[in-house]
């Protein structure tokens, strides 16, 4: 099980294995997102996980390569919720062009029908972002540097050039 991201509380984080704890750090601080890598690595290493331990071993030694699990981890085509992965349309779309993440401006606590429809697709919670805004999420998109993002909203998408894509169901 690899270092997953996650979020808490709208914070970005890393967490070992799809059911560990999500770890936050600061959005630009590279102290902050080393530091939750490191204990998102101790966590699979409490559990016992030998990747974990690997990983560790190299940490300790100063050999491990956080950049590459970045590079692993972020990137692919982001879809919005509403008025796009909510259509279907726009779930034939995701199919076509092989979607990585969801990020709805839509906070934590309407996010039922969200996850209901994620969870029919099969689109891990891992991969799906309530960013609260869509300043937040113009942010997580572009701290996921994402290589395109379908959204209905053309604000959104003049604030991404060259990574927005206009959907109209």
């Amino acid at each position: 099980m690899p270092i997953q991201i996650c979020q808490i509380d709208n914070k970005p984080g890393f967490k070992w294995g799809r059911a560990g704890k999500c770890y936050d750090y600061e959005p630009g601080n590279d102290a902050s997102i080393e530091d939750a890598k490191k204990k998102a690595i101790a966590q699979g290493v409490a559990i016992g996980d030998f990747e974990a331990l690997a990983a560790n071993i190299s940490v300790v030694r100063g050999t491990y390569k956080f950049d590459a699990q970045v590079e692993e981890l972020a990137g692919g085509i982001g879809f919005d919720f509403d008025g796009v992965l909510s259509t279907r349309k726009g779930k034939q779309l995701w199919q076509q062009v092989g979607g990585d993440w969801v990020i709805t401006a839509r906070n934590e606590l309407s996010m039922p029908e969200v996850w209901r429809v994620t969870d029919a697709m099969n689109i891990p919670r891992s991969r799906v972002y309530a960013a609260g805004s869509n300043a937040r999420k113009i942010a997580k998109i572009r701290e996921l540097r994402l290589t395109a993002f379908y959204d209905d909203n053309t604000d959104v998408i003049k604030a991404l050039p060259g990574v927005g894509k206009v959907f109209r169901p």
